[in-house]
């Protein structure tokens, strides 16, 4: 079965959709009628602005929902899912793949989605951290035992096995950074994002979506959609509002997402962008979680490893990947990998197909865009897009 699964914040890049925007009347079109929704050139800030602009919450999540959504409508008739899944914002744009959400109905709770955020985020200083190499039950208990103190700590999201990031105030989140150290993760690193997504603290953003999402008509959707908050499909309408109600406070359960998946028969897992099989929406965390949770499966992940040229004074590696599953992706679509293990760093994982060996590179990497030889684009990571770390194993 062919799944489609969408990034959330965190895989823009500057330039991103330039090329659809340039190159299909259908892409041109859908993006002129989200620059009237917004009531601004949101293309302008996409294809020409800054890394700074992008990152802020109330741009990010409808210039990355654009990306994603756009890319899947252009394939056309190769645009066939049999089931469709977002981590965090790219739930919406699963939502519009699947018939559930029109595109202007989708655009519109995005933006309501990041506006209530970006309020949230503003009204009272927040973060998050990735938590490398420590066992969830761990995670979750230290963040229990200084939530008890009076901080706000919880596990946001299970992106893939051996990687969580939790998400709460500063002082809470110092603290499970200094515990989960000693209790023997490898990293817990603080993230540059805009606040505590997936946390009590973004209740505020809570009530205010809720009530756009209950005036917002959505469809039983053509394929089934597997939603963040219990990594299950749902098809029924009434169950899809409320799961989107409560996903802004809950846990991202990405690696159950993904077993489920995988479980209930998914074989290709497709992520398309910028006119190259990529990533829907260019999300390369996303795609790696799905490598690394199928790691146990008898499937197995293909790929090839392409050097990128020097983007602004250093050289760098994109991992093209050829087929995500085995069996899976086509030989003409790949997808860009990549992560942050912290601020400036990047570790990088290259599968290659029948290869005896495989080969593992770390660069110094600003967190801004690049663009490989491919046209493929590596973005930094922010926001709900999950930092992942990348780690060498057979094929």
């Amino acid at each position: 079965m062919k799944a489609f699964v969408f990034p959330g914040q965190g895989a823009q890049f500057v330039g991103m959709g330039k090329d659809l925007y340039e190159n299909s009347a259908l892409a041109k079109e859908l993006f002129e009628k989200a620059n009237d929704i917004l009531g601004y050139r949101i293309t302008d800030i996409m294809f020409e602005g800054t890394d700074e602009d992008l990152r802020q919450t109330k741009v990010t999540q409808p210039a990355v929902f654009l990306h994603s959504v756009i890319s899947a409508l252009c394939m056309g008739d190769d645009f066939k899912p049999e089931m469709t899944a977002g981590h965090s914002l790219g739930e919406f744009s699963a939502l519009v793949a699947a018939g559930a959400l029109s595109f202007e109905d989708g655009l519109k709770l995005v933006y309501a989605r990041a506006m209530a955020m970006q309020k949230a985020c503003e009204a009272q200083p927040s973060t998050m951290a990735a938590i490398i190499a420590l066992p969830d039950e761990k995670v979750e208990e230290i963040c229990e035992a200084i939530s008890k103190e009076g901080e706000v700590v919880v596990a946001a999201n299970y992106n893939c096995p051996g990687q969580i990031v939790i998400s709460g105030s500063i002082e809470g989140i110092n603290k499970a950074c200094e515990q989960m150290k000693a209790a023997g993760a490898k990293r817990a690193l603080p993230l540059k994002v805009g606040g505590a997504f997936h946390s009590p603290l973004m209740n505020p953003a809570k009530v205010e979506l809720e009530a756009a999402i209950n005036a917002t008509e959505i469809h039983t959707p053509k394929c089934p959609v597997y939603q963040n908050v219990d990594a299950l499909p749902h098809t029924d309408p009434a169950e899809i509002k409320a799961n989107l109600v409560a996903q802004l406070t809950a846990s991202v359960r990405w690696t159950q997402t993904v077993k489920n998946m995988v479980a209930d028969g998914a074989d290709e897992h497709t992520c398309k962008a910028d006119g190259a099989a990529q990533g829907l929406g260019g999300g390369h965390a996303v795609v790696f979680a799905i490598q690394k949770v199928g790691k146990n499966n008898p499937q197995k992940a293909l790929g090839a490893v392409e050097d990128a040229p020097k983007g602004t004074g250093e050289q760098s590696h994109c991992h093209v990947v050829k087929g995500i599953l085995e069996g899976g992706l086509p030989q003409t679509q790949r997808t860009t990998l990549c992560c942050h293990l912290a601020p400036g760093e990047m570790r990088r994982m290259s599968l290659q197909q029948d290869a005896a060996q495989q080969h593992q590179h770390t660069a110094q990497h600003e967190p801004h865009s690049r663009k490989a030889e491919d046209g493929s684009r590596v973005s930094g990571v922010d926001g709900e897009q999950p930092v992942a770390q990348f780690y060498e194993r057979k094929g």
